[in-house]
């Protein structure tokens, strides 16, 4: 995997995400934030961005643009977002799951990866590509367009691209911890939980969501 540095100023054209969102979407409903246009989707009450966000600030996967900027969960309030517009928290992933007629475990905090009709219909939050599982379910019905982009690090090499889609929440654990929503595809199962990152002495560099009430 090739990646890299973010500067604050993009190169010619937006060029960390090779020219993508530097134009409104031809149709559709879309959020500027910088000087980039990323598409949007309702689902349910809520408008979410769907894509990743592909602004200044973090690293990036130079072979696949289209998975975003990874961020540091630290540098997440240097992205400057229109009124409205939040960082997701927990709930509204939660939000997002049972919009698909999932079922959430709350004191788990996960989805029964076991049960095939729950695959069945995160498959409608994925995107169709990219995923390394070849099962079906994967069609973005949604519009959500889950990419398993899975995370970076600048200290050696992070695996689960293909199998992980990780996007930062607004939120911290008792013990100060960032936590991500993760959507994770295994030979067997496919589920939706939560998780830490700590922050270490390598921070991990996730991609970026934000969201909007309706």
């Amino acid at each position: 995997m090739k990646y890299r540095k973010v500067g604050s100023t993009p190169p010619p054209g937006n060029g960390n995400s090779g020219g993508l969102y530097t134009a409104p979407p031809a149709s559709g409903t879309h959020v500027r934030i910088g000087n980039l246009y990323y598409p949007t989707v309702t689902i349910g009450d809520q408008e979410w961005m769907s894509v990743n966000y592909a602004g200044p600030g973090g690293m990036n996967n130079s072979s696949k643009p289209y998975y975003g900027t990874f961020m540091k969960f630290a540098d997440l309030p240097s992205i400057q977002i229109p009124t409205g517009w939040r960082l997701p928290t927990k709930q509204d992933y939660v939000k997002l799951i049972r919009s698909q007629g999932i079922v959430f475990d709350e004191y788990l905090e996960s989805t029964d990866g076991d049960d095939v009709q729950s695959k069945r219909l995160l498959g409608q939050l994925m995107a169709t590509t990219d995923w390394i599982k070849r099962d079906g379910y994967a069609n973005n019905q949604s519009g959500f367009n889950a990419v398993p982009a899975n995370l970076l690090v600048l200290e050696g090499t992070a695996h689960g691209e293909g199998a992980n889609c990780l996007l930062w929440t607004s939120e911290k654990d008792e013990r100060d911890n960032p936590v991500a929503f993760k959507l994770i595809q295994l030979p067997s199962d496919t589920y939706a939980r939560f998780g830490t990152y700590p922050v270490g002495y390598y921070p991990p560099h996730l991609p970026v969501r934000f969201v909007k009430d309706k």
